[in-house]
């Protein structure tokens, strides 16, 4: 239980991300995940979703705008251990095999070795245990990442696309653990064909760098999306390409008929 001071896990207010002067890759967004919250960001590559985990993490530059976890400004956290991530970068700051670096990070975050090894095994990935991230393949890599976000029991989990290069198998075992995480999540995927898993999940959309939403992911069954403005629609996106219109029941494109998110724009746009 959080303290009544805190209101929220995770508060994003008016973020703004720049890697260079004149180009914004998150334009004001406004995100806030609460006790029990999980969250999935979906939008095609390139639009700011993982910058969002970045930030979150305070990994990327803010111009404008504040990230908070846990109701401390990120830009000052320091040692949170209640946050974890399967961003790769943090699991390359150690050059060693990934037994040892989960020993290391066992240690780190006050879990037992043992809590990262069944995941291991669950997943069947025994072959990682002597590589370096390097040497691993994408999947494993990904994979490993998953495995040490998850393994050290966090209250807020930031996972950006965790089942990029993940075969079929693994990916439903990852979702099935995902949809019955007891903690905090925030999700960030192109990916749509798996989200059913997820029904009582929020559901936001990130494109060109703007957070629309929030849906929920059990209404997919319902939306469509559209190119051009559309009457008694409930999202109307502006874009380089064009605007583009969510509507309710009936448009050009069924979101349940997707599997990803990049292939939807595509045919839409």
């Amino acid at each position: 239980m959080l303290p009544a001071y805190i209101r929220f896990m995770l508060e994003v207010r008016g973020l703004t991300v720049s890697y260079r002067r004149e180009s914004k890759v998150l334009n004001r967004v406004d995100l806030t995940v609460g006790e029990g919250e999980k969250v999935a960001v979906v939008g095609p590559n390139g639009s700011g979703k993982s910058t969002l985990i970045r930030a979150a993490l305070g990994l990327a530059p803010i111009v404008e705008g504040s990230v908070r976890v846990f109701g401390s400004d990120v830009k000052l956290v320091r040692g949170e251990t209640r946050v974890s991530t399967n961003l790769p970068e943090v699991y390359r700051l150690l050059n060693c095999p990934a037994a040892e670096l989960m020993e290391v990070f066992a240690g780190l975050r006050g879990v037992d070795t043992s809590d990262y090894l069944s995941l291991v095994e669950y997943f069947g990935l025994q072959e990682i245990l002597d590589k370096r991230v390097y040497e691993m393949s994408s999947g494993q890599a990904k994979m490993f990442g998953n495995i040490m976000a998850l393994g050290s029991k966090p209250k807020l989990i930031l996972l950006d696309e965790p089942f990029e290069n993940v075969d079929q198998s693994r990916r439903i075992k990852l979702a099935n653990t995902l949809a019955g995480f007891g903690e905090e999540v925030v999700m960030v995927t192109h990916e749509f064909d798996l989200l059913r898993k997820f029904q009582d999940w929020k559901l936001y959309f990130m494109i060109e760098g703007t957070l629309y939403g929030a849906f929920s992911v059990k209404d997919l069954d319902e939306l469509y999306i559209s190119r051009g403005e559309r009457p008694g629609s409930i999202l109307t996106v502006k874009t380089s390409f064009g605007t583009l219109t969510i509507t309710r029941g009936e448009g050009d494109v069924a979101l349940k008929n997707a599997t990803s998110i990049n292939k939807l724009i595509e045919e839409v746009a």
